[in-house]
């Protein structure tokens, strides 16, 4: 549910499968695109997680550059501490180490 506010701004949203959500926002400066996912387990077969992270960078890629790009959900990924070069993006909050799909997440690139 959206407050009015957040539904007049919403420009549109699209299902775009059963793991991945997209909405885009208008405001008086800049466009948000908000991707909401749910990632496969770790544990989940390669095929289904190249599948998902393809798709995923192919929606990432489609994204204007100049949009705010915002990925939330249930990525069940753990990035680690080590945050150098992606500072702007990753906080240094993480404890534990790095897993497969944490790898996969931090590779997504919005260029």
């Amino acid at each position: 549910m959206l407050n009015k506010d957040a539904a007049r701004a919403m420009m549109y949203w699209t299902l775009v499968d059963e793991r991945i959500i997209k909405a885009r926002f208008h405001s008086s400066f800049v466009k948000l695109t908000l991707l909401h996912v749910y990632d496969p387990i770790n544990d989940a077969e390669e095929e289904v997680k190249d599948e998902f992270y393809e798709k995923l960078q192919t929606i990432v890629e489609e994204t204007p550059r100049h949009d705010i790009l915002v990925i939330t959900g249930d990525m069940n990924a753990k990035v680690g501490s080590d945050v150098e070069g992606y500072e702007r993006v990753m906080g240094r909050h993480e404890v534990e180490n790095r897993n497969e799909n944490g790898v996969r997440l931090r590779f997504l690139r919005h260029e």
